[in-house]
């Protein structure tokens, strides 16, 4: 495998002679709006200062606040990095896909480029494209090794030229629009419109005052999730799974989850798949939400997956003390048990999404604590595909448990 530096020089869309390593970004200090929209829409803060810097960012002072940090952590790729080193092969094995299939003049563009976590096994790659004078991307390109680990590009591929042929045209205007999909010797190309807006996940993050936005990020969440479900509810009902994902619950659980069913029959309804802050994009000054990343997508899908999703892993990656994180017990108290400002968004989450879809908020606690129950069912099978940063990894049973002896919770009254 050729060295970074020498895949750098030779891939199409050349980053630059001046390229900063930023978590698990590559970012070109020779285009403003690249670096900009970077410092402001893509990169995550994990200290105060970078908190500043990125509060800064988003009243105008990305530009040049955003060069000179990045400057000054710029580095040399390391060979050995396989963040990079894989993503850069896979890019340039992909140099004649890419301009063959884009037809772009490609030494005028610049690029972004996001590479898989460290430990994955996918062997995938995004690019965010820029034209010379472009403050945004043109367009988003994900790559993929066919014989790598994890699902298909072709998946989000099928997804969106479904949702573009089925949604009404306010729901299409919040996805992104599928350009084009092509594998070829070994390599996947999925080429996506972009989408305006910024995620809640990295304004919570990047914000001096995260409290501040969380009642809007639930809101905006809640209206886009409900009016979703309402466009693709189906007759088809939930029933007890008999698959082995149910297997390690004993005999007493699964009779629980058949009587809630009884009880409060659940229709199915298409399902995002990860429906988290990271996935959904809003403007600062309100208007449409969009939402991306549909690699996890089904057209026929139990309703509170989505729906307890968003409210779960928001409050585990809330930073909840001096801007830090919490451990997922503590967060989960403060959040669904006790009395805060993310407890407050979650009430009012529950109850625009109830009031848009006509449910009736008493029967949320029973929904709840089936979601618990199914989630533990999946991830000690071995059966949830997720990061464990979006819920691979949490201790459910203790959340069913905390939730049943808690006098009060978001779904009380």
């Amino acid at each position: 495998m050729p060295a970074p530096s020498e895949l750098l020089a030779a891939t199409p869309m050349r980053l630059a002679p001046d390229v900063a390593v930023a978590d698990r970004f590559l970012v070109p200090l020779d285009h403003p709006g690249a670096m900009a929209y970077f410092t402001s829409h893509l990169r995550v803060a994990h200290r105060a200062s970078e908190r500043l810097r990125a509060a800064l960012a988003t009243h105008g002072a990305g530009s040049v606040i955003g060069s000179r940090a990045l400057s000054r952590r710029q580095l040399e790729l390391d060979p050995s990095d396989r963040r990079f080193s894989s993503a850069l092969a896979l890019i340039e094995a992909s140099r004649d896909l890419i301009e063959s299939q884009l037809a772009m003049a490609s030494r005028s563009f610049r690029w972004i480029l996001l590479a898989d976590y460290g430990e994955s096994r996918r062997e995938r790659a995004t690019i965010f494209l820029f034209g010379p004078e472009d403050p945004a991307p043109r367009m988003v390109v994900k790559l993929r090794t066919v014989r790598a680990e994890g699902r298909s590009l072709s998946d989000e591929w099928d997804a969106l030229q479904l949702l573009e042929s089925t949604l009404p045209d306010l729901l299409i205007r919040s996805v992104p629009a599928p350009l084009g999909f092509v594998e070829r010797d070994g390599i996947e190309m999925l080429a996506l419109s972009t989408v305006p807006g910024r995620s809640a996940y990295v304004e919570m993050q990047n914000s001096l005052l995260p409290s501040r936005s969380v009642g809007r990020h639930f809101a905006a969440a809640a209206e886009w999730l409900a009016a979703f479900q309402n466009a693709t509810e189906r007759h088809d009902e939930l029933e007890l799974d008999e698959s082995p994902a149910l297997t390690s619950l004993s005999e007493h659980e699964r009779d629980e989850i058949s009587a809630t069913l009884r009880r409060h029959p659940i229709r199915l309804t298409a399902s995002h798949g990860d429906f988290w802050a990271r996935n959904v994009l809003l403007h600062s000054s309100g208007g449409e939400v969009k939402v991306v990343d549909w690699e996890h997508f089904a057209a026929s899908a139990a309703p509170l997956g989505d729906l307890f999703h968003f409210p779960l892993t928001y409050t585990i990656n809330y930073p909840w003390r001096r801007f830090s994180r919490v451990g997922a017990v503590e967060a989960f108290r403060n959040a669904f048990l006790n009395e805060s400002v993310v407890a407050r968004g979650v009430r009012n989450y529950l109850h625009i999404f109830c009031s848009r879809r006509g449910i009736d908020p008493a029967v949320l606690g029973s929904w709840f604590r089936l979601h618990l129950r199914l989630m533990e069912a999946s991830t000690s099978n071995g059966h949830s595909e997720r990061h464990s940063e979006q819920g691979g990894g949490y201790p459910w049973r203790r959340f069913h448990e905390m939730l049943d002896r808690a006098e009060n919770s978001v779904f009380s009254g």
